[in-house]
C-alpha cells in the first residue's frame, strides 16, 4: 500500500515536472534566454528545420488537447488510484522523463538524441495503454484515452524526428528522404493497425486518431 501510494505522487510530481520543463523549453526558459543563445522554440525548431513529412504548423494544437485531457487524468488518478496498476504507473513515470528528457534536447538541436527520447515516450505509452486495466468507460475517458492520444501523436512525432535526421545529414539524397517519407507514412498506418488489432477492444481508437491527424497534417 505504501509502494502504491509513493508511486502515486511520483506520478503526479513527474508530470508537473514535465510539464514545467517542456513549458520552459518551447518558451527559451520562460524568456530568461534571448534569441540566438542557441536555445530555440518549437516553432522556431519547425522553421530552421523540416522534412518531407513535417505536419503543418496546426497540427501541434493537439498538444493543448493532450495536455488538458492528461491534467484531467491526474486528478481522475487522485479520485480513483485503482485506474492503474503499479507497473502502469512505472511506465508513465518513465514516458515523463523521456519528455522532460526530450525538450531541452530539441531546443537545442540535439536531432539524434531527441528522436531518440521521442521513441522513449511512445515506447512507454504505447506498453502503457497495453497494461491499463479494461474496466469502465469512465475509467477508460479519464485516464486511459489521454494516453493512448498522447502515445499516437508521440509514434508520429517519432517518425517525424527520424525525417528530420535523415533530412540534415549530408548522406541522404532526395531520393532517400523521399523514400523515407513515404516508409514512414506506410509504418504509421500499419503500427495503427497493428495496435488496433492487438490492443484491448476499441481502446487504442485515440492512438489511431492522432496518426491519423499527423497524417491529414
Amino acid at each position: 500500500h505504501e509502494f502504491c501510494a509513493m508511486l502515486l505522487l511520483l506520478s503526479l510530481a513527474a508530470f508537473v515536472l514535465q510539464t514545467l520543463v517542456v513549458f520552459a523549453g518551447n518558451s527559451r526558459l520562460f524568456g530568461l534566454l534571448k534569441p540566438g543563445s542557441g536555445w530555440y522554440t518549437n516553432v522556431e525548431m519547425s522553421i530552421r528545420y523540416a522534412s518531407l513529412v513535417t505536419p503543418a504548423k496546426w497540427a501541434f494544437a493537439i498538444w493543448g488537447i493532450i495536455y488538458s485531457w492528461e491534467i484531467v487524468a491526474m486528478v481522475y488518478l487522485v479520485l480513483s488510484p485503482t485506474v492503474a496498476t503499479p507497473g502502469s504507473l512505472v511506465l508513465w513515470l518513465s514516458a515523463n522523463a523521456f519528455q522532460a528528457l526530450w525538450a531541452p534536447l530539441f531546443a537545442t538541436e540535439r536531432l539524434v538524441l531527441s528522436a531518440v527520447a521521442l521513441a522513449g515516450i511512445a515506447a512507454s505509452l504505447v506498453a502503457l495503454g497495453f497494461l491499463l486495466p479494461n474496466t469502465t468507460l469512465l475509467d477508460y475517458l479519464c485516464f486511459a484515452a489521454p494516453v493512448w492520444l498522447h502515445a499516437g501523436w508521440t509514434v508520429a512525432a517519432s517518425l517525424v524526428n527520424v525525417n528530420l535526421v535523415a533530412a540534415y545529414s549530408a548522406r541522404a539524397s532526395a531520393a532517400a528522404q523521399l523514400s523515407l517519407a513515404y516508409a514512414s507514412a506506410f509504418a504509421a498506418v500499419l503500427f495503427g493497425l497493428c495496435v488496433i488489432y492487438a490492443g484491448p477492444p476499441l481502446q487504442p481508437l485515440p492512438l489511431v486518431a492522432a496518426l491519423a491527424w499527423a497524417l491529414a497534417a
